[in-house]
C-alpha cells in the first residue's frame, strides 16, 4: 500500500500509476459521447484507436523509466 507524500507540485516524480489501453472500448457512437471533444473527434474520424493509444502509453513509459520513475501498471 502506498501513502502519498507530496511536498510541492514541482518535485521529482518517484512513483506513477500508468494505465493501459487494452480493451478501452473503441470508438463510441455519436450519442454515446460524453463530452464535446470526444464528439468532435468521432465526427472528424480522429478518435484515437487502441493501437495508437498503446503506442503513446508505451512511449510515455520509456520516458518515465529514462528518468528512473517507478511505474506501476495494471495487469
Amino acid at each position: 500500500m502506498f501513502s502519498l507524500k507530496i511536498n510541492n507540485e514541482f518535485g521529482a516524480l518517484s512513483d506513477v500509476i500508468l494505465g493501459v489501453a487494452y480493451s478501452f472500448g473503441g470508438t463510441p457512437k455519436i450519442d454515446e459521447c460524453y463530452d464535446p471533444k470526444s464528439r468532435e473527434n468521432v465526427l472528424n474520424g480522429t478518435f484515437p484507436n487502441e493501437k495508437n493509444l498503446i503506442a503513446e502509453l508505451n512511449s510515455f513509459l520509456k520516458i518515465l523509466k529514462k528518468y528512473n520513475v517507478n511505474v506501476i501498471r495494471p495487469e
